[in-house]
């Protein structure tokens, strides 16, 4: 998507902190123009069936880890090290994607993961010896964006469009938190085959998802994070978030709650 953004052949999109950061560093044309968060974080530090010796973050210095580099899944990896006092130097990095994590935990390629849903539940539930030793829940890990090309937010047209369709958004994710249990049945049942009583038990601990004002409080969380990759060599100079974001629809996102609010 990123590229299709270089290529001039979108206008708008989704990412996460992650890319956000990425597409910065990469001199890209884009911004932030909306951005939301669950109440809680997806994203588990898994083990391995048969490791026994890691309880949390600080106990992964020395071991072989798996995520997928470059995206949110290192982000959490780096915010937790950093937290406990570690770097990506302390442990064995196993750059792998995310779906083949599992692999890698049940080969013994590596002794922990960092997964998130609905990967977490199927990995347990096939290897009942593996564990939820951690949770990830800094903003920047339970943070999502819509993004645009600035050149879109120039066209009077394009943006509003764009206006039109934050409102929308809002009002759906809105509906989403009131209904708990047909994003159960919808998503974790009917797409990812989990079962009725995990799915259940996944949305309750995601809780809702609430639209934040940019940049607001996620501001310092995602300057920490860009640090953190800047540190581990990931992207090429430091980069300052504020000019990751922008303002222009903040008046649309709280018009848009406070009509939800009032039905």
């Amino acid at each position: 998507m990123l590229q299709a953004f270089q290529a001039g052949s979108i206008d708008a999109g989704f990412v996460g902190s992650t890319p956000l950061i990425f597409a910065q560093a990469a001199q890209q044309d884009i911004t932030a123009i909306a951005g939301w968060a669950t109440a809680n974080g997806a994203y588990r530090l898994v083990t391995a069936p048969g490791v026994n010796d890691i309880k949390g973050w600080k106990d992964l210095k020395g071991k072989k880890v798996t995520y997928q580099q470059g995206t949110a899944g290192e982000a959490v990896l780096l915010e937790a090290l950093d937290k406990a006092g570690l770097k990506l130097s302390d442990i064995t990095p196993v750059n792998l994607p995310i779906t083949q994590a599992s692999a890698a935990l049940q080969g013994g390629s590596a002794d922990a993961a960092v997964l998130v849903e609905p990967l977490t539940s199927v990995f347990l539930a096939a290897n009942p010896g593996g564990n939820v030793v951690a949770k990830a829940n800094v903003i920047t890990d339970r943070s999502s964006f819509f993004i645009a090309t600035k050149d879109a937010l120039r066209d009077k047209a394009k943006s509003a469009a764009l206006a039109d369709y934050i409102s929308r958004l809002v009002r759906a994710f809105a509906y989403t938190s009131s209904h708990p249990d047909e994003v159960a049945q919808a998503v974790y049942v009917d797409q990812y085959k989990l079962p009725l009583d995990r799915a259940t038990e996944l949305v309750k601990e995601n809780g809702g998802t609430s639209f934040v004002t940019l940049p607001g409080e996620v501001l310092k969380a995602q300057q920490t994070l860009a640090d953190l990759f800047y540190a581990a060599g990931e992207i090429p100079a430091k980069v300052d978030v504020k000019k990751e974001f922008s303002t222009k629809f903040n008046a649309v996102v709280q018009a848009a709650g406070a009509e939800q609010s009032d039905n």
